[in-house]
């Protein structure tokens, strides 16, 4: 859930990645490219982690009651084996409708994971991060972005809402134009991804 993927890149070749929900139908695909190097990182077919892994593009918080319902009919195949939503945001306060929101996709049995965020800061001060931790009641996993010696990358946020850190420092992954791993990008935003 980001930006949007530019599902025709080479890293998510034969159909990989699709189209889901588009709160802003008028502006398809990926304009920023923010949405398109995260789905590389988790899933590209040469710098992704779940090289195989199928991807459903959702672009912006009016798409969870989407992704419910796709996971309330998908997890009904037989072939089903796991929804896992990425959520690469993050907003200056805390806010009660996002992190409800998103306790929902938990409570859904959907696997999240939230980006710590940015800013050098506590990332309990930040919603949908706040909902990580160990004292959380809920299963979603934040992650902040670690440094390629496994320090804690200088700008992301920190703290007791921190479940995990993760390399994202300099990652290469797909970009909204031209082939495999053609862009870099630093931060939780991309750690998440591992």
């Amino acid at each position: 859930m980001d930006s949007g993927i530019y599902t025709e890149h080479d890293e998510f070749a034969g159909g990989r990645a699709v189209d889901g929900f588009n709160y802003f139908p008028d502006q398809p695909g990926d304009k920023f490219g923010h949405g398109s190097h995260c789905a590389g990182s988790a899933a590209g077919s040469t710098v992704g982690v779940a090289t195989n892994a199928n991807l459903i593009s959702v672009k912006y918080l009016a798409g969870l009651d989407w992704i419910l319902s796709q996971h309330a009919n998908r997890s009904a195949q037989p072939d089903f084996v796991a929804s896992v939503v990425s959520i690469s945001l993050s907003w200056s306060t805390v806010f009660d409708n996002i992190d409800m929101a998103t306790k929902e996709l938990s409570a859904a049995g959907i696997h999240v994971a939230i980006a710590a965020g940015n800013t050098y800061d506590d990332a309990c001060t930040h919603s949908p991060a706040s909902l990580g931790g160990a004292t959380s009641n809920n299963s979603a996993l934040v992650v902040g972005a670690s440094t390629i010696a496994d320090g804690i990358l200088w700008f992301s946020s920190t703290g007791p809402c921190v479940d995990v850190y993760a390399p994202g420092g300099e990652v290469l992954s797909a970009a909204v134009t031209g082939g495999p791993g053609d862009y870099v990008l630093s931060g939780a935003i991309v750690a998440i991804e591992y």
